[in-house]
């Protein structure tokens, strides 16, 4: 295990590193970010993890409001968070590849988010797509019937894969998935979405700071 300043000295070193790639667009969907909080006190804001069940892999937990604005006071961000998912990810899972657009409500679409990964996510990743034929797309109206958009991994092409052991700033505006390569361990990602108004490039210099 490395030690507290080993880590401060490796994050600030990739934080200067992911600058200098900002400043020539040479990082297309995500950003490392160093957030300071207390784990215990973040968990207490999230349900028994042991109760999210779901035989066909992925579950997904939406937070309640009370548990946000409690969240929001561990976290202590810049700006406030409106929305937080939940993923459990349990051995071997795999996420479909989608964009965080909703058809229905278009006024709800996030392009943009900060997530981060807990519990044992050293096989846990998430990855980004290019699509081979716009014309097979699929839309999804089913449990949230949001109509969001899927394809399939046969008409999908992987550009950018990051494991989830950092927290990321992250586009979901692009077609995306997550996955847990491990065959014995649970993986968890916390999603957490702000408003609208805010651009993926205003979450890089609210929560790292300017290129």
């Amino acid at each position: 295990m490395i030690s507290h300043l080993q880590y401060k000295y490796c994050s600030t070193v990739l934080i200067y590193v992911q600058a200098l790639l900002r400043k020539y667009n040479m990082i297309r969907n995500y950003n490392f970010v160093i957030l300071k909080y207390d784990i215990n006190k973040l968990m207490s804001c999230l349900p028994n993890l042991e109760s999210l069940h779901n035989p066909y892999g992925i579950v997904k937990h939406h937070v309640d409001n009370d548990n946000l604005n409690r969240m929001n006071d561990v976290l202590n961000l810049p700006l406030t968070i409106r929305h937080a998912g939940l993923f459990k990810l349990p051995p071997k899972s795999v996420g479909i590849i989608h964009t965080d657009f909703n058809i229905i409500n278009p006024q709800y679409w996030h392009a943009t988010a900060l997530n981060i990964g807990f519990g044992d996510v050293s096989k846990t990743y998430m990855s980004w797509y290019k699509q081979v034929d716009p014309s097979k797309t699929i839309y999804d109206y089913g449990h949230n019937k949001d109509g969001t958009p899927i394809i399939q991994p046969e008409d999908a092409i992987k550009i950018e894969r990051i494991n989830v052991t950092t927290p990321h700033i992250i586009r979901i505006s692009d077609w995306h998935s997550i996955d847990n390569d491990s065959p014995i361990d649970t993986g968890y990602i916390l999603t957490l979405r702000f408003d609208t108004k805010y651009t993926y490039d205003d979450l890089v210099s609210l929560l790292i700071g300017p290129a």
